[in-house]
Formats: structure tokens, C-alpha cells, sequence
């Protein structure tokens, strides 16, 4: 059976009209052939088992069906690697940013596992390069267990080296306030007000907002806009250091500043004090399997503020407390229990009502991804995301080696989307995301 916490994706049906593909576009180093992919694929991916002997990702030879309206997971018939991987010529880039954007809105075929990896050559460009897209559902696997499946085609543990001391500091911070006994007695007086509040406090009035819409103004057109350049990420830490602000807050405060210049060059209503952003929280103890393992919260971001480091610190202020706050403890609590309803309640339930975007940035390597013989080398990784039901912008980015990228079309991408419409907005430069900061920090 489909884990309740991934049944919640499973709403929209991948193989009818899915809202929550995802797409990691891989740039290799090397021209590389069709055989040699799927060679890696099969060994490293369908055939890899613990030491036990178990399968470790069944769910690539398994597809979703339903009995009594909850999801199942159900062995192919004839699984064949062949109909999931595949080979494409195109001529230049932008036919491969419009592949891409056709990924992120294309139905599976029935009966078989939601994903698939198209092998891409590019007749037309200079670079001996080629460019691999994994394409799947996010009811199958979140982005941690991404980066499970490409540390297996390395000789190392790319996701214990990076982030564990991350689980770890998330695992003190809920000992810190929900350890002891007292603090569990205080968290249940707590946690009723601060549901209530958090429910009043998310919602963005449509009144004083452009980039929250009545529903009935809604539509499903696809506008996107892409940046130019990858951000540094020694540039994220020069800055968290200056101020004694975390990476986080950076961040996001760039996200901030890049929704204020969108909102002021387009301002029918005007910029509001604050909007509230919805973002993914990744969870402790993720295990090594194909799982969905997280939590949801939101976040006001003071797009109001005109001063850059006034704003990051609002930022900061903000993020600490939501670290205190009942919000994320109990978003971790009632997803499971969401999850385990009927789906046509799911649907209704999973409809974004209250934030004006979501935030959504995919963990990646901090060393290039290669195969045990050093042949096969990544060159870049980007990352693509669709949203369900519901009014809100997306702004999204994947990490790798020393770069964070906003994907997908060209070297970075921001897509102002949701299900029935996709607000129009324009690129954003590295500059619009840090440049503020950047200035502040040079004097």
C-alpha cells in the first residue's frame, strides 16, 4: 500500500493528469549512449538489495492502482527496461526546455511505474556533452531519496556526508523544546492556539495581494521565466556570516527581495507588508528506501520592507521562532493521518487556499556525481517541479557541488504556477536575488 504520507501526492492520478511530476535534468561530461545508461540504470537502480538480499526500490518495477478509493502499489506484468528509458534527438536548447516543460505536466501510461529517464543529444551544440532527464511522481520518492539514488552510482554516501548533521540539529532543536515532560505538558496547551492562529495568520488577503487570485479568476496557462546564473553558494555564506544570520535566512531573504521587484514592476494592488510562503520540511532518519518523508509549514515574508538587511533579520527572527513554534511538530503529527483518508477528501483537503507561493529547493551532491569507473561524469544537476490545486506562485532551485540553481529552461529557472494559471512574471538575475545584499556587504 502507498505510505499516507505519499498518498496525499497521489491525489491528481499520475496517469491521467498529474500535478506532481518532478524532473532532475543531469548534464554529463561525456557523450554517452543509450546502452551505457541503462546498463547503470539496471545495475546500480532495479537490481541494487540490501544486504539481505530485499530489493531496495521495488516501486521502479511497481505501479499505482486503486481498491475501495486508496492506493496500492502492483508488480508490472512485463517489466522491461526499455519502456521506461529512452533516447531523444533534438536539435538545440530550447527544444530541450520545452521537452522539459512537457515532462512536467505528461501523464505515465498505465500499467506501468511512474517514472522514466530520457537519454537527450543535442544535434546542434558545441559542448561534448549529454544531457540525461529523470523524470517521475512525487507519490514515489521525495528529494532525499533522490540523492539515495544517485549516491548510488557513486562509490560514496553522498547523503550521509552532507546531511546528517543537518537531521542532527533538527533532531536537538525538538529535544531542546519538546523533550522533557514539562515541555511535552506545554506543548499540548500550545499546539490548539497556535493551529488555530497558524490557519488565520496563513491566509493572504486577495484584497491586497496580485499574487493571490479569487478562484473563479483562476486559469491553467503556463507562464515561466528563467535567471541567468547559478548563484555561488560561497556568496550565501559570505553574507549569513557577516550578518550572524543562518544560510536559510539568506535564502530566503533573496527569494524575498526577488518577490518584491516582481510584485513593484507589476503592482495592480500594490506591494503588501507580508506574504505567506509555504515550503517542505525534511525529516530526520529518512530511510534508504523510495519514501516521501516530510513535513509542511509556512512563513510570512516581509515583501513590504524596503531596507535589505532590516528584511533578512525579520527573516531570521521569523525562521527562529517557527523553530519553537508547534506548527512544524504538528504538521509531522497529522500529515500520516491526513494521508489515510479517502482521496476524494484529499483532493479537497490539498488545494492551496491560503499562501501566495511556495518555496521548494532540492538537496543536491557537494561532489560531482560519477560512476565507480570515472567514466561517467555529471557535469550539472537542475530541478523541476510541478504544483496540485490551488492559488500560488512556486519558486524552485536544486543544489550541486558549490552552485545553487533555479531550473528549469537555461542555466536557472523561477515558474510563477498553479493549477489553473500560472502568473506572468520576468526573469530574475543573481542580482535581484542577492544584489541588495551583496552592496550592504561590500561597504
Amino acid at each position: 500500500m502507498l505510505s499516507t504520507r505519499s498518498a496525499l501526492l497521489a491525489t491528481d492520478w499520475p496517469y491521467h493528469r498529474p500535478l506532481f511530476n518532478l524532473t532532475v535534468k543531469l548534464t554529463f561530461k561525456e557523450t554517452l549512449t543509450l546502452d551505457q545508461i541503462m546498463s547503470l540504470i539496471e545495475t546500480k537502480w532495479i537490481h541494487a538489495t540490501f544486504d539481505t538480499g530485499q530489493l531496495k526500490y521495488p516501486e521502479l518495477r511497481q505501479y499505482l492502482t486503486k481498491w475501495m478509493g486508496f492506493f496500492f502499489w502492483k508488480s508490472e506484468q512485463d517489466f522491461r527496461l526499455e519502456r521506461h528509458i529512452s533516447e531523444i534527438h533534438l536539435k538545440t536548447q530550447k527544444d530541450l526546455g520545452q521537452l522539459i516543460d512537457a515532462l512536467v505536466l505528461k501523464p505515465f501510461e498505465e500499467g506501468l511505474s511512474p517514472w522514466r529517464g530520457i537519454l537527450v543529444q543535442i544535434e546542434n551544440s558545441s559542448k561534448n556533452q549529454t544531457v540525461a532527464l529523470l523524470s517521475w511522481h512525487h507519490c514515489m520518492w521525495d528529494g532525499f531519496s533522490t540523492i539515495n539514488l544517485f549516491s548510488e552510482l557513486t562509490s560514496s554516501d553522498i547523503q550521509k556526508r552532507d546531511y546528517s548533521n543537518k537531521m542532527k540539529d533538527f533532531e536537538r532543536y525538538r529535544n531542546q523544546y519538546y523533550g522533557t515532560f514539562c515541555q511535552k505538558c506545554l506543548f499540548l496547551l500550545r499546539a490548539p492556539y497556535e493551529i488555530i492562529l497558524a490557519n488565520v495568520e496563513s491566509y493572504d488577503p486577495i484584497q491586497s495581494n496580485s499574487w493571490h487570485l479569487p478562484q473563479r479568476e483562476l486559469q491553467r496557462v503556463w507562464k515561466t521565466a528563467s535567471g541567468k546564473k547559478a548563484i555561488d553558494i560561497k556568496l550565501i555564506k559570505k553574507v549569513k556570516a557577516k550578518f550572524g544570520v543562518s544560510f536559510t535566512s539568506v535564502l530566503t531573504a533573496g527569494i524575498t527581495s526577488a518577490t518584491r521587484n516582481l510584485m513593484m514592476k507589476n503592482p495592480p494592488r500594490g506591494v503588501p507588508e507580508f506574504i505567506n510562503a509555504g515550503f517542505p520540511l525534511p525529516l530526520p532518519r529518512h530511510t534508504k528506501k523510495l519514501r516521501n518523508f516530510w513535513a509542511l509549514t509556512t512563513l510570512k515574508l516581509p515583501v513590504g520592507e524596503k531596507d535589505p538587511v532590516k528584511r533578512l533579520f525579520k527573516i531570521e527572527r521569523r525562521l527562529q521562532r517557527l523553530k519553537r513554534s508547534t506548527k512544524p511538530v504538528m504538521s509531522i503529527l497529522l500529515l500520516p493521518l491526513l494521508g489515510g483518508l479517502f482521496p476524494w477528501m484529499l483532493k479537497f483537503i490539498f488545494s492551496n487556499r491560503y499562501t501566495s507561493m511556495t518555496i521548494s529547493i532540492m538537496p543536491g551532491p557537494s561532489e560531482e556525481i560519477k560512476d565507480s569507473t570515472g567514466e561517467i561524469t555529471a557535469d550539472g544537476m537542475e530541478f523541476y517541479i510541478s504544483l496540485a490545486q490551488g492559488n500560488t506562485a512556486l519558486f524552485e532551485g536544486g543544489s550541486y557541488i558549490i552552485t545553487l540553481r533555479r531550473s528549469p529552461c537555461k542555466e536557472g529557472y523561477i515558474s510563477a504556477c498553479n493549477y489553473y494559471r500560472i502568473l506572468k512574471c520576468v526573469y530574475i538575475h543573481t542580482c535581484a536575488l542577492l544584489g541588495n545584499l551583496r552592496t550592504k556587504l561590500q561597504r
